[in-house]
Parts: C-alpha cells; structure tokens; sequence
C-alpha cells in the first residue's frame, strides 16, 4: 500500500546560503539527476516560446554562475496573477529536502511563495490532490539559495506564487502586480521508495510498509506490529484494563 503524502508540515531549515553558492554539487542523491527518478519539469507558462527559458532548465544540472540565465527557467511576466513550476518524479521517492537556487536578479519577485508535493501527474498547485510543506514568511525577502524540507513520499514537488490578493511586506523589490517563477536550479534530494540518510539506507522492518523518516529512519507513519508504539516501534504498548 502507498502512503497518501501527509504527515508534518515542512518547515525552512538549515543555515543561509550566499549568495554566490560556488558550482553545483551533483550528489548522489539528487533525484532531478538520476535517470532512474528524472521525469519531467512544467511551468504554468513559459517566458520564451524558443525554448530559452522553459521548465527543464531548472534541473539541467547547472547554475547560473556556471551558464547564466540561459540555464533559468521563466514563467511569463506582466500577465499573471499566479504561476507555478513543478517537477514530476518518474517514481514514487522518500524525498528529504529541496535546494531552490533563485534567480539573483529577481529573488524578491518570490515572497511569500509556497512549495507543493504530489502524486499524481496532472496536479496543478494549489489545487486538492497536494500537500503543502511550506509557505514563505512574507515579513522578509527569501535567500537566492533556499534550503527547504520536504520529508515526504512523493512522486513530485511545485513551486506556487501569488499575487492574488498581493501581500503586504516590507521586501525591497517585491512586485505585487504579477507572478512568476524564476529559478536558475532546483536539487530534490533524496532516497528512493524505502529508503532514506546519505547515504541511503534501507528503512527498517519495523517501520509500517517499510517507510520512514528520510533524515534518520525514524517510523513516522505507523509500525508494522500495531502493539509497538512509533516512531521507535520498539517499546510495548500498555494493555488495556
């Protein structure tokens, strides 16, 4: 059986990010460069009808230090209310957490945007059949590189943003009259089905469906013996008198 993508809500973590990250790191767990997990990236409305700028360049595998904004993906400005981006796993993957890279020019375009997981292809952000895992704080700008926690079963994430109504923030360059997404690279790390740590490791029998944590192994969506308590599944329940 295939968990439904819930549980606790992500948050932001880890320290900030210059602004000027260095070359991109491709581990191993980058699931958006593994030909066993890369599906397919999509974008509410490319910017450029040539192909320059379309939704695959954000997990081409390169910065915008490396190839400029030649490798940023755009959706259409001056339009749009809203616009998304979303990347869709060719299988169902313990992803852990996201590396967003922003494009530098435009990062405070972003307050307040929302990150998205789903399973089934068709979904379009923020519509039912997702789950939101975080919301930015609009009381600040986002950092160029956000590093933002996922910790789910998942078959995809998306990028939401909003201008419907626009936001009140303090966010020296926010626009408040249209969306976009712009962003130069987006890192989906993680585990494949059952697995999870760096590197991966297999989840363990104790855990309900094999499925578990994706930072430590932890039983966060039951156990497979119901008298064992989660998310250690190993201390006894106490009888019922």
């Amino acid at each position: 059986m295939t968990p439904n993508v819930t549980g606790r809500e992500g948050e932001c973590s880890g320290p900030d990010r210059d602004s000027n990250p260095g070359p991109l790191n491709l581990q191993s767990d980058n699931l958006a460069q593994k030909s066993a997990f890369k599906g397919k990236a999509s974008e509410s409305d490319s910017a450029f009808k040539n192909n320059w700028g379309s939704a695959d360049r954000a997990v081409d595998g390169y910065l915008q230090d490396e190839r400029g904004e030649a490798t940023c993906s755009f959706t259409t400005a001056l339009y749009y209310k809203t616009a998304w981006w979303k990347f869709t796993l060719s299988q169902l993957s313990n992803v852990a957490y996201l590396e967003i890279f922003f494009r530098k020019s435009t990062v405070n375009r972003h307050v307040g945007f929302s990150v998205y997981v789903f399973n089934e292809s068709w979904y379009i952000p923020p519509s039912t059949g997702g789950y939101n895992v975080f919301s930015h704080n609009k009381s600040s700008c986002p950092n160029q590189v956000m590093n933002v926690t996922i910790n789910k079963l998942t078959r995809g994430i998306a990028l939401f943003n909003s201008k419907n109504p626009p936001l009140q923030t303090s966010c020296t360059g926010y626009e408040p009259s249209y969306a976009t997404i712009e962003v130069c690279e987006v890192m989906v790390m993680g585990c494949k089905f059952q697995h999870y740590g760096d590197p991966c490791k297999l989840c363990s029998a104790n855990c309900l469906n094999r499925q578990c944590d994706a930072f430590d192994g932890s039983c966060i969506y039951g156990c497979s013996d119901h008298f064992v308590y989660p998310p250690d599944c190993s201390s006894e329940e106490i009888p019922f008198i």
